[in-house]
C-alpha cells in the first residue's frame, strides 16, 4: 500500500513543486515588503518625532510673540531683555495703531474741510443768487384748492401739515401750502 502512494504521476509531481516555489517566491517578497514598510514607517515617525520637539521648542516663542504683541496693543512697552525677533513683532501692531488713529484723525479732517466747503459755496451760491434775482425768491401765492392740489402733484415731496387757524392770526393751511410750494420751487431751480 505504500508503494501505491509512491507511485504518483510525475507531472502532477513536477506542478506541486513548481507551485510551492512560487508559494516560497511570494512569501519572500512578501517579508521583504513588509520588512520595507516597517523600515519606512520607523524613519518616518522619527521625523515626525523630531519635528514635534522642534514646535514644543517654538511654542514658548510663539506664547512670548503672542503675550507681547498683547501687551503692545494695550499700551505696554516691551521688555529690552525679550528675544529680537519677539521685540519686532510685538512693535509692529503698536506701530499699525498709531498710524490708523493718525490716519482717522486726517481723514475727519478732511471730511470736515470738505462738508465746511460745500456749504460755504452753496451759502454763496444762494446769496448771489438772492441778489441777483430777487424775484425768484418772492413766495408765490396760491389762489384757489385745485392749484394747491396741481402744486402738490408737481411736487410730491412736499409734505402739507393741517393746521387749524387760530384767532391770533396764525397762517391757514393754504397759506402755509403757498409757502411751502414757494420754498420748493425756488430750490429747484
Amino acid at each position: 500500500m505504500f508503494l501505491q502512494l509512491l507511485d504518483v504521476n510525475s507531472a502532477l509531481a513536477m506542478g506541486g513543486q513548481i507551485a510551492a516555489i512560487i508559494i516560497c517566491a511570494f512569501l519572500l517578497i512578501m517579508v521583504l515588503l513588509l520588512f520595507a514598510v516597517n523600515l519606512g514607517l520607523a524613519f518616518g515617525l522619527t521625523w515626525v518625532r523630531e519635528k514635534v520637539e522642534v514646535i514644543k521648542k517654538l511654542r514658548p516663542v510663539v506664547d512670548s510673540v503672542n503675550t507681547s504683541t498683547e501687551a503692545a496693543l494695550n499700551g505696554v512697552p516691551v521688555e529690552e531683555n525679550e528675544n529680537k525677533v519677539v521685540r519686532a513683532v510685538a512693535s509692529v501692531p503698536g506701530g499699525v495703531h498709531a498710524a490708523n488713529q493718525k490716519v482717522e484723525q486726517i481723514t475727519r479732517k478732511v471730511a470736515d474741510g470738505v462738508i465746511e466747503f460745500r456749504a460755504r459755496t452753496v451759502q454763496v451760491q444762494t446769496v448771489i443768487k438772492a441778489f441777483l434775482r430777487p424775484a425768484q425768491f418772492h413766495p408765490q401765492r396760491i389762489q384757489s384748492e385745485s392749484e394747491v392740489q396741481a402744486a402738490l402733484e408737481e411736487h410730491p415731496q412736499v409734505v402739507v401739515e393741517p393746521v387749524a387757524a387760530s384767532a391770533d392770526g396764525s397762517k391757514s393751511e393754504q397759506e402755509r401750502a403757498q409757502v411751502m410750494l414757494a420754498g420748493q420751487r425756488r430750490n429747484s431751480r
